[in-house]
């Protein structure tokens, strides 16, 4: 027990504290335009980091296709496992198409990343920011496309996926990497300075988001049912799908606890943007990410 209370004290804490502070600012400043501090994280604090952290990075090639193929199939096992059950309790479309999003999109950036590197350090942050490329590739080409598909044309929905710059920085750090090419040191102090922020601000902005999440009374067993299978079933999928890509060590660890995260705050734009129940969506944030505090600190305790 008292190795559950230090994880919780000095991986969970911090990273809540951080999200709290993020919360309050939301709560006492009517002015505080989320969408900008969004923005700069995407276009210039998250691109930094997966460059800089990929350019520095100690990973083999393999294992760098190992996390990146990972991200995906471990995102579409969740979801299509998401659908079965939804088509055997014979939930409604609306319904069913929340359930699909709450458990397919996990939170794996800014919760993810952090918790890896204070659970594992510098190999868990290389490795979480893999993950991460793979799962924003998923994302922000399947996702987008199809959330934007409603309101713009194909090719409108196309260049909506193709701005999102932190996959292209993590490739281009990797080439750098591999390489050997040597980065002009004003322009890698410059990328050092904008990473250091990315974690704060993302943790920042989960608060935000999380404060502007609306939970709704109702429908507990949909969502109870995939919070749990988010927080519980995850990571079993993670493990599976780890262990058939022969992930190994801090790989595999950062693979179950990123199978692990709580529902992803996108999910609640993703559900606005298909009509499907938002409500649902934000609820079963809130559910999971509360709950996430004990569950990933059971399993952090387990694979340590």
């Amino acid at each position: 027990m008292s190795e559950i209370f230090s994880i919780i004290l000095t991986i969970i804490a911090p990273i809540i504290l951080v999200a709290a502070v993020g919360i309050l600012l939301d709560r006492t400043n009517s002015s505080l335009d989320a969408r900008t501090l969004s923005r700069a994280i995407i276009y210039a604090a998250s691109p930094a980091l997966a460059f800089y952290s990929m350019a520095n990075a100690t990973l083999q090639s393999s294992e760098v296709v190992s996390l990146f193929s990972f991200a995906i199939l471990q995102a579409f096992a969740a979801t299509v496992a998401a659908w079965l059950i939804t088509r055997l309790l014979r939930m409604d479309r609306l319904t069913a198409s929340a359930f699909v999003l709450t458990v397919g999109f996990m939170n794996i950036g800014n919760y993810g990343i952090p918790f890896n590197e204070f659970s594992f350090g510098k190999p868990g942050l290389e490795r979480a920011l893999v993950v991460t490329v793979g799962q924003q590739f998923y994302v922000y080409s399947v996702g987008v496309f199809v959330a934007s598909w409603g309101q713009a044309s194909i090719w409108q929905s196309l260049k909506n996926a193709a701005r999102v710059p932190t996959p292209y920085a993590a490739m281009a750090g990797l080439l750098v990497n591999f390489s050997g090419f040597e980065v002009p040191e004003l322009l890698m102090r410059l990328v050092q300075i904008l990473q250091s922020a990315a974690i704060p601000l993302m943790l920042l902005l989960l608060g935000v988001q999380i404060s502007r999440v609306k939970f709704k009374a109702g429908k507990w067993s949909v969502v109870f049912g995939a919070s749990a299978m988010r927080l519980l079933g995850g990571p079993l999928i993670g493990m599976a799908v780890a262990a058939m890509l022969g992930l190994q060590g801090v790989s595999w660890q950062v693979a179950a606890v990123e199978g692990a995260m709580p529902t992803a705050v996108v999910t609640t734009i993703l559900a606005t943007e298909f009509r499907s129940d938002a409500q649902i969506a934000s609820s079963v944030v809130l559910v999971s990410t509360l709950f996430s505090v004990v569950t990933l600190s059971v399993l952090l305790l387990f694979i340590r």
